[in-house]
């Protein structure tokens, strides 16, 4: 990081829900205020799981929704000049949103089932059904990104570096980065 500093760039850090992967030695961190992997842990994995899923059964998603979305409008209001540092989980589990960018309906045992692809191995979840839709918002989302950065400044970098993408279960489906 200190030779990004050194060649003047002004560090953001935008957290994930997956905290694990947030860059603290930054000069601004932008939080959502969303919830976080392990407020969604406590509200659907204790007690409270069946509180939430009376009250407010998509609260969750709608967190997850924010969350991705503070990401993007983050990225495109930051100035030349700076490296983000962002981990959106997108495409990836739990599937919020539908292709035009709407809220995709949640499988009826959420908010107090896992979280993960085990709900497509116990069969709550067809991963292709559910995957797709939000991998061509997904995809939007990026486009319009690369786009609006590179429209600036045509030699602007956009590094985006994929992680490791899972394989299901019994679908055939395999991604690689």
């Amino acid at each position: 990081l200190e030779v990004l500093r050194e060649r003047g760039y002004r560090l953001v850090s935008i957290p994930p829900v997956a905290t694990h992967s947030v860059l603290f030695a930054v000069d601004e961190l932008r939080d959502s205020g969303s919830i976080t992997d392990f407020e969604r842990h406590m509200l659907t994995d204790t007690a409270l799981a069946g509180v939430l899923e009376w009250v407010a059964p998509d609260w969750i998603a709608q967190q997850y929704r924010d969350r991705s979305l503070h990401f993007f409008t983050q990225l495109h209001a930051e100035p030349p000049g700076t490296f983000v540092w962002g981990h959106v989980l997108l495409p990836h589990f739990p599937f919020v949103f539908e292709a035009d960018g709407g809220p995709q309906p949640l499988p009826e045992c959420l908010p107090g089932c896992p979280w993960t692809n085990e709900l497509a191995d116990v069969g709550h979840v067809d991963l292709e059904e559910a995957y797709l839709p939000q991998l061509r918002y997904t995809n939007q989302l990026v486009l319009s990104s690369v786009e609006r950065i590179t429209g600036e400044d045509p030699d602007a970098a956009f590094p985006a570096l994929p992680g490791p993408l899972p394989s299901y279960k019994g679908t055939g489906w395999k991604w690689t980065t």
